[in-house]
């Protein structure tokens, strides 16, 4: 059996909306099998965006990646449980997603008083994943 063909299909450049990306991997039988689609900046530790999967499209939405900063790489890799074949894309640029802080209340023992500071207690926020 020979190692299988795949290949990806995603916009390079700067993402700031939601992108399509596709790919296709087929192994010598044309059978089709899991893919894992994975990102990478260093191309030495890759992390795994969607695991094992039969699906060969996704939507991805730059707000709720893991992963943010320029010289991105996504690869998919497919496998026919002896063989691995993957496909590179990039460089990707995903924007820097400020933190979102989230005040849970006043700080214990804290009263308000006019003109006095209010010391609170907050929670920070990961992403910005729009309105709730």
């Amino acid at each position: 059996m020979a190692t299988p063909s795949v290949e990806i299909h995603a916009p390079t450049g700067a993402w700031s909306k939601p992108v399509e990306v596709f790919w296709r991997g087929r192994d010598s039988d044309d059978r089709r099998f899991n893919d894992w689609l994975e990102a990478n900046r260093d191309r030495t530790s890759w992390q795994v965006v969607l695991p094992a999967t039969a699906r060969t499209r996704v939507r991805l939405d730059p707000a709720t990646l893991p992963i943010e900063g320029d010289g991105w790489r996504l690869r998919v890799e497919g496998s026919d449980g002896l063989h691995v074949g993957t496909a590179e894309v990039g460089p990707i640029t995903l924007a820097v997603q400020p933190p979102m802080v989230g005040i849970r209340g006043v700080a214990e023992a804290d009263t308000l008083r006019p003109g006095r500071e209010l010391r609170v207690q907050i929670d920070r926020c990961v992403r910005w994943n729009g309105p709730e």
